[in-house]
């Protein structure tokens, strides 16, 4: 499972086009995850959507000298989708936020002579189902907090025949697999210093599977 690929960007094009300083601004209905204080910012009921689609390049081994070759895959599908209802002081938000979703395999050392042939397939996704809600105190200062239901599954194998067959000694088998989920949250503030400066903070916790 070494060759897990997660994705902890957050979501939104404006996000991605600031480099992270979204966290100060936060002015779109991708706050829901990026930074919930910001979710007051906004006037008018909002929905954002993020369809996004991810190439993965897994490295193994081919043969003997050592030469190596990568497994290439892809996923796509909604990564975020959210909903914010905004009122006078404080608003509320709904999201579906994918952290995780990768898949790949790969028969490694196939020409080799001294390495064991081996074959490995995994799937794992990862899911928040969330609920964010943000106050705000003044003109310039405003918090919020998110409550997330995170789910993780898993399937991973990997086979090593012997000399041709499952029946030699020194052949195996393995696999992992399984669900599990938990409780997160996140926090954060934004803090308008003056006209032209913004200072956000933001606390996020991730899910122990």
């Amino acid at each position: 499972n070494a060759s897990l690929q997660f994705s902890f960007v957050p979501p939104g094009a404006r996000s991605l086009g600031t480099g992270g300083a979204f966290i100060g601004l936060a002015d779109d209905a991708t706050a829901a995850y990026t930074n919930p204080a910001g979710l007051t910012q906004l006037v008018d009921t909002e929905i954002s959507v993020e369809y996004r689609r991810a190439r993965y390049s897994t490295s193994f081994i081919v043969n003997d000298l050592p030469t190596y070759d990568s497994a290439n895959s892809s996923e796509d599908g909604i990564g975020f989708l959210s909903v914010v209802i905004p009122r006078e002081n404080w608003a509320v938000s709904f999201y579906r936020h994918e952290y995780l979703n990768y898949s790949t395999e790969f028969l490694g050392a196939a020409e080799s002579s001294f390495l064991r042939t081996f074959f490995s397939t995994i799937d794992v996704k990862g899911v928040n189902y969330g609920a964010s809600g943000a106050y705000k105190f003044s003109d310039t200062l405003s918090v919020g907090l998110g409550i997330a239901y995170s789910q993780f599954d898993l399937d991973s194998f990997t086979a090593r025949p012997n000399n041709g067959g499952f029946d030699q000694p020194g052949a195996f088998a393995s696999g992992q697999s399984g669900d599990d989920n938990d409780v997160v949250f996140n926090a954060g503030f934004l803090w308008k210093a003056t006209e032209r400066l913004a200072i956000g903070g933001v606390y996020r916790d991730g899910g122990n599977f």
